[in-house]
């Protein structure tokens, strides 16, 4: 199984940010939110790995942070009815990998996304935002 607890040496290596850099982070500009403990499936975990990657997660970054946690993304976007309902007790919204735009009709726990391609232009990324796109 995958871990999110780095070691030393891959704090080394990779540069991570800690707790305290993501601590220090202004909550008035960046929002922080949960991904699972162990960055496991959700589409094909039991329900009480569910229980635990999704409310452990919670849990550790808001003990860590100093602050509530309210938003959730799946893992690689894949999810099942039982973890959507599981991620609606502990969280406000939660993000899938679907391409998409948000409307007033879509499900706050199964939100689609749209990408940030960097050379996107800014004029097509607007258009991909924009009402009625989907």
């Amino acid at each position: 199984t995958t871990r999110f607890c780095p070691t030393s040496a891959m704090h080394d290596a990779f540069d991570l940010m800690s707790w305290e850099d993501a601590k220090s982070l202004d909550p008035s500009i960046v929002t922080i939110g949960s991904h699972t403990m162990t960055h496991q499936m959700l589409d094909s975990a039991t329900e009480e790995e569910i229980e635990s990657e999704v409310g452990r997660s919670r849990t550790a970054l808001e003990e860590n942070l100093g602050r509530t946690v309210r938003h959730f993304c799946y893992p690689d976007g894949r999810h099942r009815p039982e973890a959507v309902e599981t991620v609606r007790r502990y969280y406000q919204s939660a993000v899938t990998t679907k391409s998409g735009t948000i409307t007033g009709c879509s499900d706050p726990h199964l939100l689609p996304r749209v990408g940030g391609d960097p050379d996107l232009p800014e004029a097509l990324w607007r258009l991909a935002r924009s009402p009625g796109r989907h």
